[in-house]
């Protein structure tokens, strides 16, 4: 960790993990869809539902962070930590719970 820029450490850190966890999903669902609808039993074709919205929530993260990073050029002026670290947290609670079939945890929202 850069002493001088920790915001830009954690958001580059932050920036690997979104795109990691993204490419994880996708390749799991990929590896199901491989298997065909038919078989699937219904249960595993709602994870693979729940797969696609954490896909969606990911690329939404990765915009968001490309958006509030652009122009900053390494600053911490207009870049809200709390805001995108909450935000991460909330979908990682997510796919914990497409991972598991539960719902999520309803008080991170």
């Amino acid at each position: 960790m850069d002493p001088t820029h920790p915001t830009s450490d954690l958001l580059r850190s932050l920036k690997a993990s979104i795109l990691r966890l993204r490419q994880k999903a996708e390749e799991l669902r990929e590896q199901l869809e491989r298997l065909g609808p038919d078989a699937l039993e219904e249960g595993e074709q709602r994870q693979v539902a729940k797969l696609d919205s954490l896909i969606r929530d990911c690329q939404k993260v990765e915009k968001t962070l490309a958006e509030q990073t652009q122009g900053t050029s390494g600053t911490d002026n207009g870049i809200n930590l709390e805001e995108a670290r909450a935000e991460v947290t909330r979908r990682l609670s997510r796919l914990r719970a497409a991972a598991i079939g539960a719902e999520p945890d309803r008080h991170l929202e």
